[in-house]
C-alpha cells in the first residue's frame, strides 16, 4: 500500500516499514475513524506501540511510521 502525506512525500508499507510497523499502521488507520477525541487516539497509539505484533512486544517507530502517525494525529485534530 502506498500512503501519500500531505506533504506529498509518498511511503510503500511494504518496503519503507517493518511488519510490525505495517500492523500497527493498518490498525491506527482503522482506530483514526473510531476514536472520538485526540486523547482517545493518542492511547491506542501507545498500546499498539506496546503490544507490537503478535506478541512481539515493544514497536518503536521508524521514521517513515512516525511521520504516518503524526499525520494521522493531524486528522484527528483537523476533526474537532
Amino acid at each position: 500500500m502506498i500512503i501519500t502525506l500531505k506533504s506529498g512525500e509518498r511511503i510503500n508499507t511494504e518496503t519503507d516499514l517493518s511488519a510490525a510497523e505495517r500492523h500497527i499502521i493498518q490498525k491506527l488507520m482503522i482506530w483514526k475513524t473510531i476514536v472520538t477525541s485526540e486523547e482517545a487516539f493518542a492511547e491506542k497509539i501507545r498500546k499498539a506501540l506496546a503490544a507490537g505484533w503478535n506478541g512481539s512486544g515493544p514497536v518503536r517507530p521508524g521514521p517513515a511510521a512516525s511521520k504516518i502517525i503524526s499525520e494521522f494525529k493531524d486528522e484527528i485534530y483537523k476533526r474537532r
